[in-house]
């Protein structure tokens, strides 16, 4: 429930609106919230930025015929070179401006290589943008600018993969290797977002939680394929996630967000698990056996996960 209906609740109470028991700033709900207008003026700058990026890609591609190769080169370069010097020059600015460069610069790579045809995998795209963008993130250090980052590096790596191992249900063996590379380099992604590193990369938890998120679904993905195919490998992504789960143990790398994540990841895994295992017996039988097994792992999760976000505020308050 909102703290603010409990103290309205509270304070409508006769004896304690005679007494004046409550601090008149709990009770004065009709004045503007604390620090509203500085975070409604953030608010409002990053949406103005994302929408002059994304609103200057679709000009650009709805007149594709009505400028020539050099307008729309001078024109994308003239945004991102914009952007990055009033990014740099403006404190204020810094973040809206630097997301409109991120976004420029993602419209001149792809711009380029439609114009000129060259041949490039749409993963070297990405990997690119990922690559060139980093500097402007780490300038930046803001999680406005890591989110776009995290999906921008997990397009290049599941677009590889796509491309070099045909990535579908069906896994084959001899592509295993680049699954383990995928999935290494997403577990990689996840670290440095993790608060180890937070003094160079200045990421939060939201662009931590955007890549566990990522990673588990591709490891989900990759653990069921393996199942379906009836190949033994699958114990690859499980231990992957199981891995994770352990680390997120650490009081450093407590996030409820995580683990609620990584649990459902695992929980799904493991699921699938005993649906291959018991899939010979009644149909029936095994559905009931499979659903009630995977309701009483989901509710042991569920208490487990609450007694550890408890355990971990104890530890804080104490």
């Amino acid at each position: 429930m909102n703290i603010r209906c409990v103290v309205a609740r509270f304070a409508s109470h006769p004896s304690l609106e005679q007494q004046g028991a409550l601090a008149p700033e709990l009770t004065d709900f009709h004045g503007e919230p604390l620090h509203a207008a500085q975070w409604l003026l953030r608010i409002t700058a990053l949406l103005a930025a994302a929408l002059l990026g994304l609103s200057l890609i679709f000009w650009v591609a709805a007149n594709w015929d009505l400028f020539g190769r050099a307008s729309h080169f001078l024109l994308l370069q003239t945004l991102f070179s914009g952007s990055c010097l009033i990014g740099i020059r403006s404190a204020t600015g810094r973040i809206p401006m630097l997301l409109t460069a991120m976004l420029a610069m993602g419209a001149l790579f792809a711009y380029f290589s439609q114009t000129y045809q060259t041949s490039s995998d749409p993963w070297q795209l990405f990997a690119a943008w990922a690559i060139a963008s980093l500097p402007l993130c780490l300038a930046a250090r803001s999680d406005v600018l890591w989110m776009p980052w995290i999906l921008v590096s997990f397009s290049a790596s599941t677009l590889w993969l796509a491309d070099v191992a045909a990535y579908r249900w069906d896994i084959e063996a001899m592509y295993m290797p680049h699954y383990a590379a995928s999935l290494l380099l997403s577990v990689t992604l996840c670290g440095a977002m993790t608060p180890f590193v937070t003094r160079w990369t200045g990421a939060r938890a939201w662009p931590l939680r955007l890549a566990v998120a990522l990673t588990t679904l591709m490891a989900g993905t990759i653990a069921l394929g393996l199942l379906l195919g009836s190949k033994p490998a699958y114990g690859l992504p499980l231990l992957l996630v199981l891995a994770a789960v352990a680390a997120l143990l650490f009081p450093r790398f407590h996030d409820v967000v995580c683990h609620s994540i990584i649990a459902l990841g695992a929980n799904t895994i493991l699921t699938a698990w005993l649906a291959v295992l018991v899939s010979d017996g009644n149909f029936p039988a095994v559905l009931i056996f499979v659903g009630l097994t995977a309701a009483g792992m989901l509710a042991s999760t569920g208490y487990w996960l609450l007694w550890r976000h408890r355990l971990h505020r104890t530890e804080v308050n104490a």
